[in-house]
């Protein structure tokens, strides 16, 4: 069963595929439309192991803020889907 995507997400997949930022909205053509369409339909999330989040965490706990901790794993996790 898949998972709705968030906001976040979305705009995470927008940027993958070419889609910009420009003047304060989202503007894009019909191929970059196309082509992220195709991300969300043809790719599952894949997520961080168990290990992997330890590693994160590892790097990240000594003097590291529980918001750097959670950027550094949403950062892991955008390095491993793009």
């Amino acid at each position: 069963m898949r998972e709705e995507l968030t906001k976040t997400q979305l705009l995470i997949l927008a940027d993958a595929a070419g889609i910009g930022k420009k003047a304060s909205t989202y503007g894009a053509s019909w191929n970059d439309l196309r082509r992220f369409a195709r991300m969300i339909s043809e790719r599952e999330i894949v997520r961080l192991t168990d290990e992997e989040v330890h590693e994160v965490l590892d790097e990240n706990l000594e003097g590291g803020s529980l918001v750097d901790i959670c950027r550094a794993i949403e950062e892991a996790l955008i390095r491993k889907n793009t």
